[in-house]
């Protein structure tokens, strides 16, 4: 008797599973494949008509070197994020863990950020660098600031990068917290019993516990990194020239800035996809095969 009930159970899971799954491939898995098979034509985004053309958008893509430039310019906006975020979350969370007054509005302000959109963000920021700074550096003698940080070849990248920082560091935030929060009190007060200085006992006793938080933070910044869009279009629009042109401004440009050039924009998102797809299993294997000691 127990095995038409073992099955009549599993295929009431079964169509459980099929809304989920027949959403998912409408709206995710069909658009990935209809994607690739398009990259293989010369289909300019609009005629019912185009050619079967084979490999040849992706030999021109390797051979484009304005591409490798957003490629290049994609990987260390993302690196710069990735670290500068993951210093700065991790602070303000070792901070506002203790017990201090006025805890949960500090807390409250440090989150305040990411209930904001990424394009007001931008627009507001676009305003300071390029109004109010200009007006502070006057006053106090700071030819720096004279000009907008977004005006420059420079500094523009760093303008956006601090945008992002200010707003993407809210959540890590938030994560680490959670995870010092699971640490036992015991633990703590064992190291500070044996005399451990304080980076022994985030090393020995914290880390482990933040292992966990750290792996989904950083896969978190490097889909935003990698990916980032909004603050580009928002803020330099890829300009001053192309020195904040990334990859998926790239992309844009490519589908939507007048060429019309559809196949070879996702070619271009093949290859972002491809680049996600490594990094994240370069980080998963990282975690997996080292421990926290060897972190």
């Amino acid at each position: 008797m127990r095995k038409p009930r073992v099955r009549t159970k599993r295929f009431a899971y079964f169509l459980l599973t099929v809304p989920a799954l027949v959403l998912y491939s409408m709206f995710m898995l069909y658009p990935v494949l209809t994607g690739f098979y398009y990259s293989l034509t010369d289909w300019n985004g609009i005629s019912r008509k185009y050619g079967f053309i084979g490999l040849r958008n992706f030999v021109r893509l390797f051979h484009d070197e304005r591409m490798y430039n957003s490629l290049g310019l994609t990987l260390y906006y993302t690196i710069i994020l990735t670290l500068a975020v993951v210093v700065l979350a991790l602070l303000l969370a070792l901070l506002l863990n203790r017990q201090m007054r006025l805890r949960l509005i500090f807390r409250t302000i440090y989150f305040f950020p990411t209930v904001l959109s990424l394009v007001l963000a931008a627009i507001v920021f676009n305003n300071i660098f390029s109004s109010l700074l200009p007006m502070v550096s006057k006053e106090l003698g700071i030819s720096f600031l004279s000009k907008s940080l977004l005006s420059g070849a420079n500094t523009a990248l760093y303008g956006v990068l601090i945008v992002n920082v200010w707003q993407g560091t809210a959540i890590p935030f938030v994560i680490f917290l959670t995870g010092l929060q699971t640490v036992p009190p015991e633990l703590l007060e064992s190291a500070t019993m044996d005399g451990a200085s304080y980076f022994q006992t985030f090393r020995k006793v914290l880390l482990p516990f933040l292992v966990p938080s750290l792996q989904v933070v950083l896969i978190l910044l490097l889909r935003q990194g990698i990916t980032t869009f909004d603050y580009v279009k928002a803020m330099t629009d890829g300009g001053p020239g192309f020195v904040t042109e990334t990859l998926p401004i790239l992309i844009y440009v490519q589908a939507f800035g007048g060429r019309m050039n559809f196949s070879y924009a996702i070619t271009e998102s093949v290859l972002l996809f491809f680049l996600m797809a490594f990094l994240s299993f370069f980080q998963f294997r990282f975690f997996s095969e080292k421990g926290v000691g060897q972190l």
